[in-house]
């Protein structure tokens, strides 16, 4: 059994729900455990990129109030704001994707005890509680928080939920606390990407396949790209190229080579095979590499011009 001290908040939103009589609920079964997670668990930008984090809470009856605490590493982000409340649009189409879970409530039946972002601690904290005996099944993850970040340095971070965050719960008709333990939790990390770069800036085709007969059968041409990871790098990582063709009459195509896992200092080629369009004349090509800390997870960087090849008849 949990037997850590309620933080004076907590005590004080116990004492005011404890004053108000609950609506009474009948028994139900609870078949996972309530939990408190992230999404994305995995992030990777370049300085100078954002992205959105979404905590979520998920598999709990009867939430009438929570103190949920988000800390992050401020040498490599900015959370420069964030969502309490709301229904809310991430991707731009003008149509909410995420409202939080009390949303559904009237603002007059519940208190916003804490709202804040103190980037200087590195912290994101939430402290809300339903009034009037009302309370809140949640079932399919539903936001807490959206926390807005933008990348600042070269550096990772860990995404962690603070041991001190509690939800809530009506158990009969009694306010009880429910700590980690009770709830579980699944975090997040912030990685920047890999210092991998294409190589001399060298990515082409393939000596053999730069020019091509139609007349001779060729169909495909082989694309090669050269990529190192930097001497001084902190740690391995992956990377592939997407190598753009621009064909002799106008249009193109994309294709992207393997994936591959570069150490400290070490050089890799990638390809891709290519089957051209039956047309003569120079296929123009530019490569652009894409880093990232995962074989799933990755971000474009630099890319190279000036490239061709030829087909004959």
């Amino acid at each position: 059994m949990n037997k850590r001290a309620l933080s004076p908040i907590l005590l004080a939103i116990l004492a005011i729900l404890s004053m108000v009589p609950a609506i009474p609920r009948g028994a139900a079964l609870v078949v996972t455990p309530p939990s408190i997670t992230m999404s994305p668990t995995l992030i990777t930008q370049d300085v100078g990129g954002s992205f959105d984090l979404v905590v979520y809470v998920s598999d709990i009856m009867d939430l009438i109030a929570y103190d949920v605490e988000i800390n992050y590493d401020t040498n490599a982000l900015t959370a420069t704001s964030a969502e309490f409340t709301g229904c809310h649009d991430l991707d731009g189409d003008l149509f909410p994707e995420t409202c939080t879970v009390f949303s559904s409530f009237s603002p007059m039946s519940q208190i916003n005890v804490i709202s804040n972002v103190t980037d200087g601690t590195g912290s994101v904290r939430s402290v809300r509680a339903l009034l009037g005996g009302l309370s809140k099944d949640v079932f399919i993850p539903e936001a807490l928080i959206i926390i807005h970040f933008t990348v600042d340095n070269v550096a990772d971070s860990l995404l962690t939920i603070a041991d001190s965050s509690v939800l809530v719960t009506l158990v009969g008709m009694t306010p009880t606390p429910c700590y980690l333990g009770c709830y579980t939790e699944t975090e997040g990390s912030f990685q920047a990407p890999p210092a991998v770069a294409l190589h001399r800036w060298d990515a082409s085709v393939a000596p053999s396949d730069r020019q091509q007969f139609l007349s001779s059968g060729d169909t495909k041409v082989t694309l090669v790209g050269t990529v190192k990871m930097h001497n001084l790098a902190s740690r391995a990582g992956y990377a592939f190229v997407v190598f753009d063709i621009l064909f002799p009459g106008g249009g193109g195509d994309s294709i992207a080579s393997n994936i591959v896992f570069v150490q400290p200092g070490e050089i890799a080629d990638v390809t891709a095979e290519y089957t051209f369009p039956g047309v003569t004349g120079r296929y123009e090509l530019f490569a652009t590499i894409w880093r990232g800390p995962s074989a799933t997870l990755f971000v474009p960087d630099d890319t190279t011009s000036g490239l061709h090849f030829f087909v004959h008849f």
